[in-house]
């Protein structure tokens, strides 16, 4: 677990300070910030960078409801707004 600490440390997404001979770990970097890196790494690597394939995946693999279908959807519809201007 230290080697992985030492690493997110190194990279940037933790921290540590010292407290004695205790050193206490912390995030360095926000949750929505690591999420980004994480999702862009995920898709580089497993999806060929294609966000598309990404949410192909995504979407047939999930039982998806009604609401969450409809919730996707306008969100698509808001991106193609933006894309547009």
């Amino acid at each position: 677990m230290l080697t992985v600490l030492r690493i997110l440390e190194s990279k940037g997404y933790a921290g540590h300070t010292e407290e004695g001979r205790v050193h206490r770990y912390f995030a360095a970097v926000g949750q929505q910030t690591a999420r980004k890196s994480a999702l862009r790494h995920v898709t580089g690597k497993l999806f060929e960078g294609s966000s598309e394939l990404l949410m192909t995946h995504l979407v047939s693999d999930q039982n998806l409801s009604a609401g969450q279908v409809q919730r996707l959807r306008k969100l698509l519809q808001a991106q193609r707004g933006r894309s547009r201007r």
